[in-house]
């Protein structure tokens, strides 16, 4: 792994699933890139969500400058209305190809959010070149076909600061960290992970390539 592209359907997905891998990566010399499909802005009534772009990027910002996270410039379709189309998907495939990506993570195939499943279809076609394809959870939701990671990171050293740049997203939106519980539950996932393999803290991911 040398250039990384990590991509999220909204601004806060790829801390929560891949946050302590970009930093352990841009730790080893890597260059970590993000992209973000949509513009993250949405009202859920139902729930009392509430949550802006400008906050959101705002929040992006902060985090990725902490982590030391490139974050791309991306046209954005709306929160809830991403689609499959064939523009969308050559604009992330020549981010690829200009920047020598070697490496994408992105959502997994299986999910209850309609942005992280069109995320999954447009990333597998346009990263299809690419040596290493791995996939990630950054929600919570109980899903029909398990995610169930084959391949881990030890981010025991990483794991304060996955915390801190979360922690960016909730300065200034309380809704961001939904029911007030996302951020924690992801944090005591990656401790799960961590038990099983005998470190503190784990993230996981569901390889689709990897290229020894």
């Amino acid at each position: 792994m040398k250039n990384i592209l990590m991509i999220g359907a909204h601004y806060d997905d790829v801390e929560l699933g891949c946050a302590g891998t970009a930093l352990k990566l841009i730790e080893q010399g890597c260059n970590v890139y993000k992209i973000t499909l949509t513009d993250n802005e949405f009202e859920e009534k139902n729930y009392g969500f509430i949550i802006s772009k400008s906050e959101s990027a705002k929040s992006s910002i902060k985090s990725c400058d902490f982590l030391g996270i490139k974050e791309l410039d991306f046209k954005q379709q709306k929160y809830g209305e991403l689609s499959y189309n064939k523009a969308v998907m050559q604009e992330i495939e020549n981010i690829i190809i200009d920047l020598k990506i070697d490496t994408v993570f992105f959502h997994h195939k299986s999910d209850m959010h309609h942005d992280h499943e069109v995320t999954y279809e447009i990333s597998k076609t346009a990263a299809r070149h690419c040596n290493n394809i791995l996939t990630y959870q950054s929600n919570g939701y109980i899903l029909d076909n398990v995610f169930a990671p084959n391949l881990f990171f030890d981010i025991t050293e990483q794991i304060n600061k996955k915390i801190k740049a979360l922690n960016f997203y909730d300065e200034n939106q309380k809704e961001q960290n939904r029911q007030g519980r996302l951020f924690d539950i992801c944090i005591k996932r990656n401790e799960i992970w961590g038990y099983g393999n005998h470190v503190g803290y784990a993230e996981g991911f569901q390889v689709i390539k990897y290229m020894l």
